[in-house]
């Protein structure tokens, strides 16, 4: 994922392309239609706007009211064809940078390659996280206008995606015959996505990097408190779980006609795999959906492959993380592997008993022996050592 320091410069700007993952950091402003009627209204009758416009990247969003402590309120991005009118001639005018929802008109389009600026989409319904990237806000210009006035935020890791690109490239446009022959191969971690991008060179690559046997979650996938709960999990600040968080590419797959899935047969992958196919159901998903079942060594090689259907998964999400309770898939290889999960979250289970009567081996080892062990769990290092640091402390 690029990051990119605002106010834009003409060269990062250039090194952009339509359906990239981006986080922002950096000075904009906001403004809705009421406002970009106004600016245009002072432009017809000749006067001088209260800000420049060169230089400048604004978000489409109106920001809720800041609650104690904080910056800014729920701040999440209205429907950018509301500004569609106004845009090409401030474009013209030297705006180089939008941040909003949804498509843009044909008129917005040539404006944005003759004026080579971005139109950048953020993510509908995630206000809350939009308003935790604001470090600081600044009433700038209309304040009759309440929260549709101008401010200008500071933002830190403001996550988007290119949605237009100075060169042409829009993720709302692809050709149809284009689409037909993209996929997107997700694999479970970066070792198996490193082997896959060795393979197919052409196509998408997106590791998984959740482990959703850690912590809690909550519907929607990929919602705020999702994001909130996984970052708690990890112990990680809710920013550094956006970097690394496959929820900017997979806002974008309903541009691909294919999702090949790798993941082995483990408990780790069993759950990793749900919580995905859940996503793509609660996105609605309408391309091929396949799942390879790869050998549990990184080097994608596929074992067995078959299609996966296309509903059900939210139901079984939330039956066994939420409800806590288990339930089949109808999908044996994940059938077999999920009830270690209920094992896994026990309070005292076989792998903390066996790093608890087994203390006094030399770490890294006993880590290794845990590892082979129980590879029915797909244990990590990480997840063995916290095995071992919960068998130290007092009973």
């Amino acid at each position: 994922m690029k990051t990119l320091t605002l106010p834009l410069t003409d060269e990062a700007i250039g090194t952009l392309h339509a359906g990239e993952s981006v986080l922002l950091s950096g000075t904009l402003l906001t403004g809705r239609d009421c406002a970009h009627k106004r600016i245009c209204e002072m432009l017809d009758r000749g006067e001088t706007l209260p800000f420049p416009l060169a230089g400048e990247t604004i978000y489409y969003a109106g920001p809720c009211p800041a609650p104690e402590g904080k910056a800014c309120g729920s701040c999440g991005p209205t429907t950018s064809a509301r500004m569609d009118a106004y845009a090409p001639r401030l474009l013209d005018l030297g705006l180089r940078g939008m941040v909003g929802k949804g498509e843009r008109s044909k008129e917005v389009c040539e404006a944005i390659v003759r004026n080579k600026a971005v139109y950048f989409a953020a993510i509908g319904g995630a206000g809350a996280l939009y308003g935790n990237a604001v470090q600081t806000s600044e009433l700038v210009a209309f304040p009759d206008l309440l929260s549709e006035a101008v401010y200008r935020f500071t933002v830190k890791d403001f996550p988007c995606i290119v949605a237009i690109d100075c060169h042409g490239g829009n993720i709302y446009k692809r050709d149809r015959t284009e689409t037909a022959a993209m996929t997107i191969r997700i694999a479970n971690g970066e070792c198996v996505a490193r082997s896959l991008r060795k393979i197919f060179p052409q196509d998408a690559i997106l590791p998984f990097n959740e482990a959703m046997c850690e912590g809690e979650c909550c519907l929607p996938v990929y919602g705020d408190a999702f994001c909130r709960m996984r970052a708690e999990a990890y112990g990680v600040p809710l920013a550094d779980y956006l970097k690394k968080s496959p929820y900017a590419t997979l806002r974008t797959i309903g541009s691909f006609a294919r999702a090949e899935l790798y993941f082995d047969g483990d408990m780790f992958c069993a759950v990793n795999a749900l919580t995905l196919l859940a996503f793509l159901e609660q996105e609605g998903y309408a391309g091929e959906l396949w799942f390879n079942h790869i050998k549990q060594d990184g080097s994608a090689t596929v074992l067995s492959r078959f299609p996966l259907p296309k509903i059900g998964w939210s139901a079984a999400y939330e039956c066994i993380f939420l409800k806590k309770q288990p339930c089949k898939t109808g999908i044996a290889l994940f059938d077999d592997a999920l009830p270690l999960f209920f094992t896994y979250k026990q309070t005292d289970n076989e792998l903390l008993r066996y790093a608890r009567e087994h203390a006094e081996r030399e770490e890294n080892a006993l880590i290794r022996d845990m590892m082979e062990r129980f590879r029915p769990y797909g244990l990590s290092d990480c997840a063995a050592k916290r095995f071992i640091d919960r068998a130290k402390e007092p009973l």
